[in-house]
């Protein structure tokens, strides 16, 4: 063995051994490349589709794709009308984070109107015969607030100048926090005729 080391030959199965660990070593092997990240997009307006807006102003790099998904959810708004700015990457340069393509001249419809509010409820039909059953206000309808009162408005009515004329009190109407009215005349009924004069006598 010492001949052959002075000779500058190595034995057959250490030059094994070391051509096993030369095998096995990972820079014998080569170390893979990183997989290549996707070329830039070219973005057009249709790229808004299913994306949201960032809050509060911030940027694509302020995205964070552990917690808040893929970049290309997301978009960010511009001081100049029609112009935005799409999310992608991550990219080579920024592997943490995502970048921002702007396009321009996206003019998206506005969202349509929320639907008319319904009409306000038509005041219930009341009759004199109400009248009888409800507390007479020194106040109007619209002055009285069922909560002070501790009662519905249902149980209140005014009287009008004229001594026949009532406001009966309902409500509140949408929106409102005090009674509404509806107006009755409850004027007497007219006397019965007099009665006839009795048939004269007979001669």
């Amino acid at each position: 063995r010492q001949r052959a080391f002075r000779t500058g030959r190595m034995p057959a199965r250490l030059r094994a051994a070391l051509l096993v660990l030369l095998a096995q070593c990972p820079a014998a092997q080569g170390t893979p490349s990183p997989p290549p990240y996707p070329p830039t997009p070219d973005y057009d307006c249709d790229a808004m589709t299913g994306r949201s807006e960032i809050a509060g102003g911030d940027g694509c790099s302020t995205i964070d794709i552990d917690t808040e998904g893929p970049c290309d959810l997301w978009y960010q708004e511009t001081s100049t009308a029609g112009k935005y700015k799409f999310c992608y990457g991550p990219t080579a340069d920024e592997p943490d984070q995502c970048d921002n393509i702007k396009v321009t001249d996206c003019f998206y419809p506005p969202p349509s109107p929320p639907p008319p509010s319904p009409p306000p409820p038509s005041p219930p039909p009341v009759t004199c015969a109400d009248l009888a059953s409800r507390t007479e206000q020194s106040k109007s309808c619209d002055e009285i607030d069922p909560v002070e009162e501790g009662l519905p408005c249902d149980t209140f009515a005014k009287q009008k100048n004229d001594p026949w004329k009532y406001d009966l009190c309902y409500g509140p109407e949408p929106g409102e926090d005090k009674c509404a009215r509806t107006k009755v005349e409850c004027y007497p009924p007219p006397s019965p005729p007099p009665p006839s004069p009795p048939p004269p006598s007979p001669p």
